[in-house]
């Protein structure tokens, strides 16, 4: 609950039909910013109820009971509609239509309305009509092969965290604010549509552009896993961002990914003798195998003879060491960085007593905010009425189909590598004009990835590049003129790097005080980590990501007296659930900051610029709400020790042929598949599993005999069969998630298009995130550093032979 009424969001009002966490996290943010969030259940309330972090996903809302099956409730409803802004659902194509609660229904009678839908897989192609299950989409883009490695049995690996409900989420929040935004001007709602395919699709940093560049220049990588089939590490990344064990059993996560930085790790681990290696190019690249072998033992075998208070005093003397030590679930939460920085929400609640959980995920400056109790089910019936009309704004309808929602705003864009400045592609794509200030030698995101510019693609994606020396007074001159004519400013340095450059929040909007200013750091700017270097996987370390996902598979009992080559098995295992092609740190963080930016832009147009702020820590935290999130009597949810997934029915089977994942979550839907199954097993003369509550009592009978039965026919049958008749059951695809992106059912769907890239050429891309009725969104094309310096300073009235003069000077490049 907000507690001034000049919140970012205030007066707004949105009715929320969903029944999962990605539409739940779309209206819970339209509530932590001060709009009226009614949340309809069915009778006997929503599944949401059982969620461990049910707290958290329905505080600050309104609870209305309504059967969707029963016309009076069906016409109650609607006219409830007629006096909103926005409606969120995440209902499969066409069954709204049917009940007359889709857009075209609902527009007629409020034409101001924006009406948001977040499905599995979209509204179109050839998994369409597919459940929209996050594991249904995670198996079928390959997302559980990714994780392979995280287990010691063959097959892919369950993952439990729901990254994908949250990326396609804040897809939700960004494409309804857009919408909101334009309605300000036009008077006219539209709808939006987003899926988890495309929450999936915004994740990988250059993995698909290595892919997409080695069709092209096949000769140019050597493709090979991150460790080999004999354990030794293959990237120099095993080494600067080491998983290590301290002497009495901590992981710690480390940060050192520059050359400078590991440096001072071998220098602490005593194995700076590495670092007079003939040939040393600053990081450890070794050609030779058991040189690889080598240096891992040695670091691993080093970091095990500290304990970790010991390790703690080293990262205090040398600021450039630093660790994050692996955390699960409450204990993510006193860590002293989202305590002392503010973004630990403690409130009192009137059934679940204290409830410890994450803040709002993007600080407002100057607000005034509390954790509202989630409704109990039905509380607010009696005060829910038709009556009102939606929010002020132009009583005609100007819009016209085509137009670019973000037309006319242009962002400049101040941070490097991937999970700031990705959020300002994002946007790019519903057409705002994002300008990218790099430094003369590019964006260090540029050199990653193997080949050269590959690893900048997608973050370069739509905007223009000018590259500047802001360390020189004309340069930041430059900076300023640029934003004094812009709408919005995004900052990724570390605390205290901007004021040093005058470019900081305070100073900037004090001479521009209709800026919104984004700070969108890896810690904050404050506390006791601010200054740290914050990677993907140090982060995900330290918001409880990684033991989330692979807890269950470790031998914890065990931790104090493993072996070397027990840390060597775990480290690997542990590695996998850092960063992935499935899930990392930058992506969640990168669709956080995009949010944060379309609100800001959202509450100038109606009257109110702000100060923001995100980091990488509260936003991936955040995304382990369910499990960092702590009262009385919570009840965890865990998956199985082999990492199959969450009981006998929803989890990983393996089949004659393959691999599939079933979720039958319904009775109906374990109506229709044991009617499916009958032909191969009597469900109904086994009494064990006459009920729900039995079927719970007995899940490990259920899961041997489900995978008896699914291990007499390949994956594909299965899928076909199952899914004819309305069961979730897909085959869990062995290629990864950029390579089945890429494929033929994908492009079908639309998720794929094509850009040219100035070195490339042409590349397959991923298509606009968001999609809109009315709305256009465009597909920008990737640059190279300093793309657009000349066109940029002669537009901002510098002559050519000033430009000339500022290059020679190497203040621009």
């Amino acid at each position: 609950m907000i507690n001034n009424s000049d919140a970012l969001l205030a007066g707004l009002r949105v009715v929320d039909l969903s029944r999962n966490a990605a539409g739940a996290r779309v209206s819970g943010f339209f509530a932590d910013y001060g709009a009226d969030v009614i949340f309809i259940e069915p009778p006997g309330g929503s599944p949401l109820r059982e969620d461990p972090g049910w707290p958290h996903l329905g505080r600050g809302k309104r609870s209305w009971v309504a059967d969707l099956r029963d016309s009076g409730d069906l016409e109650r409803l609607r006219g409830l509609i007629d006096g909103v802004d926005v409606v969120v659902d995440t209902y499969r194509p066409g069954v709204l239509d049917r009940m007359e609660l889709g857009y075209d229904s609902l527009a007629r009678r409020n034409p101001r309305l924006v009406s948001t839908s977040i499905t599995g897989f979209g509204s179109k192609g050839p998994w369409a009509n597919l459940k929209g299950y996050e594991g249904i989409v995670m198996a079928k883009l390959g997302c559980f092969e990714s994780y392979r490695s995280g287990t010691t049995r063959p097959g892919p690996t369950f993952a439990m965290v729901q990254t994908l409900s949250y990326t396609a989420a804040h897809l939700g929040i960004q494409g309804t604010l857009a919408a909101l935004f334009e309605r300000e001007t036009s008077g006219s709602g539209q709808h939006v549509e987003t899926s988890l395919v495309q929450g999936q699709a915004l994740m990988d940093p250059w993995i698909w552009n290595q892919e997409a560049v080695s069709d092209v220049f096949p000769d140019a990588f050597l493709k090979q896993d991150a460790f080999g089939d004999d354990g030794t590490p293959n990237a120099y990344s095993s080494f600067t961002l080491l998983m290590a064990m301290s002497r009495d059993g901590y992981w710690l996560q480390f940060a050192q990914n520059a050359p400078h930085l590991f440096a001072a790790l071998a220098r602490a681990l005593g194995v700076d003798d590495v670092l007079r290696t003939p040939g040393w190019t600053g990081l450890p690249q070794f050609d030779d195998p058991a040189d690889r072998r080598r240096l891992w033992d040695r670091m691993l075998a080093a970091s095990r003879s500290m304990s970790y208070a010991e390790w703690e005093a080293v990262f205090d003397r040398d600021r450039d060491v630093f660790a994050e030590l692996l955390r699960r679930g409450p204990e993510v939460l006193r860590h002293p960085q989202l305590v002392e920085g503010g973004w630990v929400s403690v409130s009192e609640d009137p059934d679940y007593g204290t409830v410890v959980q994450p803040s709002r995920v993007v600080r407002v400056r100057g607000d005034v905010w509390d954790a509202s109790p989630a409704p109990r089910l039905d509380e607010h019936a009696a005060e829910l009425t038709p009556a009102r009309s939606p929010s002020a704004g132009p009583t005609s309808v100007t819009a016209s189909v085509g137009d670019l929602p973000l037309a006319g705003v242009t962002i400049v864009d101040l941070a490097m590598m991937f999970a700031a400045p990705y959020a300002t592609s994002m946007l790019s794509e519903l057409g705002a004009r994002v300008i990218h200030i790099e430094r003369l030698e590019g964006d260090p995101i540029r050199f990653l990835g193997g080949f050269p510019e590959v690893g900048g693609i997608k973050v370069m994606q739509g905007k223009e590049s000018i590259a500047i020396n802001l360390h020189s007074e004309q340069g930041r001159e430059i900076v300023l003129r640029l934003i004094a004519r812009s709408d919005a400013v995004l900052q990724g340095f570390r605390a205290g790097a901007a004021a040093k450059l005058g470019l900081d929040g305070d100073t900037l909007r004090s001479n521009f005080p209709d800026l919104v200013y984004l700070d969108a750091t890896g810690y904050g700017m404050r506390g006791p980590y601010c200054d740290r270097p914050a990677y993907a996987n140090s982060i995900a370390a330290a918001a409880g990501v990684v033991l989330r996902n692979a807890a269950s598979g470790l031998e914890e009992s065990d931790y104090p007296d493993l072996d070397l080559e027990g840390v060597k098995r775990q480290a690997r295992m542990l590695a996998t659930f850092t960063t992935s092609r499935a899930a990392n740190a930058d992506g969640v963080s990168a669709v956080t900051n995009a949010s944060a930016i379309m609100m800001g832009l959202l509450g100038k147009r109606r009257g109110r610029a702000a100060h923001l702020e995100t980091t990488m820590l509260s936003s991936t935290s955040t995304l382990v709400y369910d499990d960092v999130i702590s009262y009385q009597g919570k009840v965890s949810i865990e998956p199985d020790p082999d990492l199959f997934g969450i009981g006998a029915l929803y989890r990983l089977y393996e089949s004659a042929a393959g691999w599939l994942f079933l979720a039958c979550v319904t009775d109906s839907e374990w109506t229709a598949l044991t009617n499916a199954l009958r032909p191969y097993y009597d469900f109904d003369g086994d009494s064990r599993l006459a009920t729900r509550e039995l079927r719970d009592k007995h899940d490990c009978e259920l899961a041997e005999v489900l995978s008896e039965v699914f291990a007499r026919r390949p994956a594909l049958e299965w899928e076909a069969d199952l899914t004819q008749v309305d069961v979730a059951c897909v085959v869990s695809e062995t290629k990864y998630p950029d390579r089945i992106l890429m494929g033929e059912a994908s492009r079908e769907a639309g998720y794929v298009t094509t850009a040219a890239h100035p070195m490339f050429g042409e590349l397959p891309r991923v298509a606009p995130l968001i999609r809109f009725s009315r709305s256009d969104t465009t597909v920008g094309t990737s640059t190279l550093a300093g793309q657009h310096t000349d066109d940029i300073l002669t537009e901002l009235g510098y002559s050519a032979d000033q430009v000339k003069a500022l290059r020679d000077a190497q203040v621009v490049g």
